[in-house]
């Protein structure tokens, strides 16, 4: 098992991304995301899409200024004509009416790998999302990335649910989102009765030791778990919160990366961490 100690890079999927920009589409070459899209790009990128529905297998329109109502064109599009393999809309300024048509993309079946962080989604927005998936099995969504959102507790809570009804989700990334203990709480319920969950990332969340403690005990309360990747950087678990993870360890037959940097440790919760990854290799 991989221990990461120290401050890591910000964790990415190993995703290869097809980049398409209606813009850089009609001048030729496809160039890199951050183009500002004007209303003019979007009904190029509607009448691309009517003439040729396979026009592109992904989509990153990351860093390009969506609004609201630019974002529900184009997720329109994606869930009329796809699915795509990925789709990346984050660092726009989307705010909370976004999620009724990222909600409506989801079901529609339309992308696999959705990349929504800092889209300032909101409290309104989430429930928005939600609201439409909750219920509603996705046979696509596989990778869900929708850090720096404003995710509070009981936003948690509602993705949970949604999270719960959707067993292919191999991926969560709710980075820089304030979900806190009890938002974790929320989250654990389907940590606990998931065997699709792999990759789970939970960076800058608000976790305390007092969430560590709980995340640790449900780990070790499924040990059938394949969970292959887990970051808490950026949490105050300190010692206490990192003995309970080193304790779990053991039973995690799948677990090959823990990233715990920044997390307040003291040498004890250091080493009891490197002892469970040195026992666990052992086993």
């Amino acid at each position: 098992m991989l221990l990461e100690l120290p401050q890591a890079k910000d964790w990415k999927a190993d995703v290869t991304y097809y980049v398409v920009n209606a813009m850089q589409r009609r001048k030729g070459p496809i160039e890199p995301m951050g183009n500002k899209l004007t209303d003019e790009d979007i009904k190029f990128l509607q009448t691309s899409f009517e003439t040729n529905p396979r026009i592109m297998t992904s989509m990153d329109a990351s860093e390009c200024g969506l609004d609201a109502d630019k974002f529900a064109a184009i997720a329109e599009l994606v869930a009329a004509h796809g699915p795509v393999d990925s789709a990346d809309f984050s660092d726009n300024p989307i705010g909370a009416d976004g999620g009724e048509a990222l909600g409506l993309m989801v079901t529609a079946d339309a992308v696999e790998s959705l990349y929504y962080r800092d889209c300032e989604l909101g409290d309104e927005g989430v429930a928005a999302f939600a609201k439409i998936v909750l219920g509603k099995r996705s046979d696509q969504l596989t990778n869900l990335y929708i850090g720096g959102n404003g995710i509070g507790p009981m936003d948690a809570a509602a993705l949970t649910e949604m999270l719960s009804t959707n067993s292919r989700v191999e991926a969560v990334e709710l980075a820089d989102n304030p979900i806190g203990d009890e938002g974790l709480e929320a989250l654990l319920k389907y940590i606990g009765s998931t065997r699709n969950l792999k990759q789970l990332s939970l960076t800058s969340c608000g976790i305390t030791s007092e969430g560590a403690i709980k995340l640790a005990e449900a780990l070790s309360g499924h040990s059938d778990s394949g969970l292959e990747f887990l970051k808490l950087a950026g949490n105050s678990i300190g010692d206490e919160g990192a003995v309970a993870i080193a304790e779990a360890i053991p039973s995690q037959t799948y677990l090959s990366v823990l990233n715990v940097s920044n997390c307040g440790m003291t040498d004890t919760g250091v080493q009891a961490l490197i002892d469970a990854r040195e026992t666990s290799a052992c086993a």
